[in-house]
Formats: C-alpha cells, sequence, structure tokens
C-alpha cells in the first residue's frame, strides 16, 4: 500500500513534534538568514584544507 504524495506531507506535517528549545532556532528564517553567523559564511573546514589534485 502506497500514500499519495500530498496526503503523506499531510501525516508527517501533523505527527511531527513540536519544536522546544533550542531547537526552534534553526527552523526560522530568522534565526538561520544570519542571526547565528552574523551575515558570513560558515564552512565545515577552511577553503585551503582540501585542494583538489590539479592545485598542488
Amino acid at each position: 500500500m502506497e500514500i499519495p504524495a500530498p496526503l503523506a506531507e499531510r501525516l508527517d506535517a501533523a505527527s511531527r513534534p513540536e519544536l522546544v528549545h533550542p531547537y526552534h532556532f534553526f527552523e526560522e528564517a530568522f534565526f538561520t538568514g544570519g542571526m547565528f553567523t552574523g551575515g558570513t559564511t560558515v564552512r565545515s573546514e577552511p577553503t585551503w584544507f582540501r585542494t583538489s589534485p590539479g592545485r598542488r
């Protein structure tokens, strides 16, 4: 049995648990749009850390 996509989306939305502090910060565009980072680009590692084979 397969649930149609629109109904699956409604089911996901209805069964999703309510976000509690501090996780609600990561859902709102106000916070994810630059409040945490001050508008800077945040990366897991520096851009120079991994170089492509042709750049050595």
